[in-house]
């Protein structure tokens, strides 16, 4: 029987006048690629504070909660036959600027909403569609389940979506 436990986190969808704000990842897994800004849930930590807490770090923004969005739980299957295995939980923030103080996990960056389909290929392909899930719908998107390989070519790092349902 395996004994690891899947690694849970937060992700923030922060909005602040038809803008959305992502974070180019500076340290692997998902180095280079834009994501949802958030992390790990600290123990005795709630979620909504962990979001918070998380996006002020990685941010600087005091934004306000929103709403929780759904969950999803991601494997990511790495070219080693290694698995990782993530928790994650979605929450929707409101910035109150589009003032924001980058931090060592990467590059800060506005989107427009309505553009968002220009950068898919720059996004982590899960966190793409849980983003494109939400701006399409107001609706809660309860639990996704998603399959992600890594593959490498060269020096470069792939990531393939297998399922998200």
């Amino acid at each position: 029987m395996n004994k690891q436990a899947p690694l849970v986190v937060v992700g923030s969808i922060i909005r602040h006048k038809g803008k959305l704000l992502a974070i180019k990842r500076a340290k692997p897994p998902y180095a280079g690629l834009l994501s949802l800004p958030g992390g790990k849930i600290e123990f005795c930590e709630h979620i909504i504070a962990a979001a918070l807490r998380e996006t002020k770090e990685e941010t600087g923004l005091d934004c306000k909660f929103e709403k929780m969005l759904g969950t999803f739980s991601e494997i990511l299957h790495q070219p080693d036959g290694t698995k990782r295995h993530f928790i994650v939980f979605v929450a929707e923030l409101n910035a109150p600027s589009f003032e924001v103080v980058e931090s060592n996990e990467g590059q800060l960056v506005w989107i427009e909403e309505n553009k968002l389909e220009t950068l898919k290929n720059q996004f982590i392909v899960s966190d793409y569609h849980i983003v494109k899930e939400f701006l399409a719908s107001d609706s809660k998107m309860e639990i996704r389940e998603v399959k992600m390989n890594e593959k490498r070519n060269g020096d470069k790092t792939i990531y393939e979506l297998e399922e998200f349902k």
